[in-house]
């Protein structure tokens, strides 16, 4: 244990709200996976992690509780490999020098499982990179020099730990946003008891999904958007009357804020864009919802339609009164605006892009995961990567099987697609 003063850090605006949140029900972590053409050999891996772990500075942390406010501090102790036996995604992060990660390995397979107290979906992708390529190196592959991989002597650049969202405050005055949406349609089939998560994943051709996305004239997520809410909407138009034209379908898509306001942080800094039909208005089409979503993307996908939410987001922090109020009160609070929160939107489709690694290491791996955290409330979520010619979607549910895998199973091969299933289960540390 190294005895010089540590280093802290404060949550970001994301952060802030899911470090009230961790519990059994929700352990907000999400994973993303390699899976290799050869067996992982742990020890490498292990000194792998060693060697990029200090230059990853916001991953060599753990959250400690504050009287007002939670933070990160500096972490010496050893982080060790998990051998991987299912897919839990139920670290507990609150005991003692607990990182805010884990790396885990199952045979051929490397997955980085990670939460928003300290990155986003961007962020944890540039350190698993940067991993895999320390491995591939310790395995004697000459690495060249990328710009694109941090390797253990890439010097670190201050931005890299800034909080991006109060940069961008800093910069200008923003307005408020407009108002609050109202609740959407959410699974109303109860959780698994005890609470855990089975994950279905279809792999695409990426070739084939992007040649329809062209033919179609949308861009990919729009496409597999559309996908996603008319599934979800064959599965609304399951349900009895009553329950199915209650509320509105609404889809989320978080959107990397870095192509809009220049960042090299490496946090969070994310915004959403949604997409809602509404029931009782009739069936719609695949193609009226993918005009649809096409026409939202469009409209919403600039710098300015994100800039109202984070300054209201940022400005809740300076109100004096809650700065001092104590932890636990805040925590409850910060709950019920959580819940609230996911009460208006029915599930998110988080498209990550494309998972890119040097030529000489790329030939080492068959392809990527990223499986997003179980929800509690939404009970669903859907995640997308691809590399090199394979794209997956993999959706993380909390509830029994009920048909809309099943839909959008059906949605794609009726779009020409050749979808591959796979599905498997995990449970939540302590839940067995």
């Amino acid at each position: 244990m190294n005895d010089k003063r540590l280093n802290t850090y404060e949550l970001d605006n994301v952060a802030l709200i899911y470090q009230a949140l961790v519990s059994k029900k929700e352990s907000h972590f999400f994973r993303l996976s390699l899976n290799l053409q050869k067996p992982v050999v742990i020890d490498i891996l292990q000194q792998a992690l060693l060697n990029i772990l200090p230059r990853f500075p916001i991953f060599r942390t753990s959250l400690k509780r504050g009287i007002f406010w939670n933070y990160l501090e500096e972490n010496f102790h050893y982080p060790t490999i998990i051998r991987d036996t299912e897919i839990a995604m139920g670290h507990d992060i609150t005991q003692a020098h607990a990182y805010p990660f884990r790396v885990l390995v199952y045979h051929q397979r490397i997955s980085l499982e990670t939460t928003h107290l300290i990155v986003d979906g961007k962020a944890a992708t540039q350190f698993l990179q940067s991993l895999f390529c320390e491995y591939a190196y310790l395995l004697g592959v000459e690495i060249p020099d990328n710009d694109a991989i941090i390797r253990p002597e890439t010097p670190l650049q201050s931005e890299e730990l800034h909080d991006a969202y109060k940069n961008l405050l800093l910069q200008k005055a923003l307005p408020k946003p407009k108002k609050r949406m109202g609740e959407a349609f959410y699974e109303p089939q109860r959780n698994r008891r005890p609470f855990g998560v089975e994950v279905v994943s279809f792999r695409l051709p990426l070739d084939q999904t992007l040649q329809l996305a062209k033919q179609h004239k949308v861009s990919l997520t729009t496409l597999l958007t559309a996908f996603y809410l008319t599934a979800y909407q064959d599965r609304m138009f399951l349900l009895p009357p009553k329950r199915k034209f209650r509320r509105p379908l609404r889809i989320n898509n978080p959107v990397d804020l870095r192509q809009f306001f220049p960042s090299k942080s490496l946090r969070n800094f994310i915004g959403f864009i949604s997409h809602e039909i509404d029931p009782r208005l009739g069936l719609f089409t695949f193609e009226e919802i993918l005009a649809q979503v096409h026409h939202t993307m469009k409209k919403e996908l600039l710098d300015k339609h994100f800039q109202p939410f984070i300054g209201q987001n940022l400005r809740s922090e300076s109100i004096p009164l809650l700065a001092v109020i104590p932890l636990f009160m805040k925590r409850m609070v910060l709950k019920r605006i959580h819940a609230q929160n996911m009460r208006q939107e029915s599930s998110v489709l988080s498209n990550l892009g494309a998972f890119s690694l040097p030529e000489e290491v790329a030939s080492m791996v068959k392809d990527v995961e990223f499986i997003p955290a179980p929800k509690y409330i939404n009970k669903r979520d859907c995640s997308v990567i691809s590399f090199k010619n394979t794209l997956i979607l993999s959706i993380s549910r909390t509830c029994k099987h009920n048909q809309l895998e099943q839909f959008l199973y059906e949605r794609l091969i009726e779009a020409g697609l050749t979808p591959k299933l796979s599905t498997y289960h995990g449970y939540e540390q302590g839940e067995h």
